[in-house]
């Protein structure tokens, strides 16, 4: 809740639940003490899918639910905030990151790395796709200090519980990429999953970051 400091001249937007029992309408409103601009408070139906709330710092923000604690929230860092609602029997679930300072060269790339993985999940996702495996495979052949930034995969076959899986795969093609603010190394795979009757299953384009330690 807020505390006693100088107000910001920033916007807030406040959404509360009315069957919430923990955080009612005269609390909510008492975020209007923490701004000099405006505050508007929508209260809708239902009540919270479960708590908002704000993580501070590199270790807490790595959390996916981290519980609040009595941790300040410096300068020059990560401050994450998550949020959700129920209602009518439909859950939401916002999560919403933000640099407090001008972010340096490592906290753009972390940036860019879970926004590339967020853009190549969505681009790959369909019925019955094996993703993980894929990223599985990918990153046991490049190691520890890798990560997929592009996936392309497709099911040409059912894939059954019990099946056992062999992959396959080469390296296609090896470049650095020195758009950014340092030069990252890629490594394209295509990778064939077939499983106990050598029938190939799932076709897949990877290319893999290797991450410089």
């Amino acid at each position: 809740m807020p505390v006693d400091r100088p107000r910001l001249p920033v916007r807030i937007a406040i959404y509360g639940g009315l069957a919430d029992s923990d955080v009612g309408h005269d609390q909510l409103l008492a975020w209007d003490e923490e701004t000099t601009s405006d505050c508007t408070l929508r209260m809708f139906p239902d009540g919270n899918f479960y708590g908002t709330t704000a993580q501070g710092g590199p270790a807490r923000t790595a959390l996916p639910h981290a519980q609040p604690s009595a941790r300040i929230i410096g300068k020059n860092e990560l401050l994450l905030i998550d949020m959700g609602a129920a209602l009518d029997g439909y859950a939401s679930d916002m999560t919403r990151v933000m640099f407090l300072g001008r972010p340096n060269t490592r906290i753009k790339r972390i940036y860019r790395a879970v926004l590339e993985a967020q853009l190549a999940a969505i681009d790959a996702v369909r019925p019955g796709v094996t993703a993980g495996f894929v990223d599985r495979i990918a990153t046991d052949f490049a190691g520890p200090y890798s990560r997929v930034v592009r996936r392309r995969v497709s099911l040409l076959g059912p894939i059954y519980a019990g099946d056992s899986m062999v992959a396959r795969g080469r390296v296609v093609g090896k470049r650095i990429d020195t758009a950014g603010d340092a030069p990252r190394y890629l490594v394209d795979l295509e990778i064939a999953i077939f499983n106990q009757r050598d029938e190939l299953c799932c076709p897949a384009e990877v290319t893999v970051e290797l991450i410089a330690t």
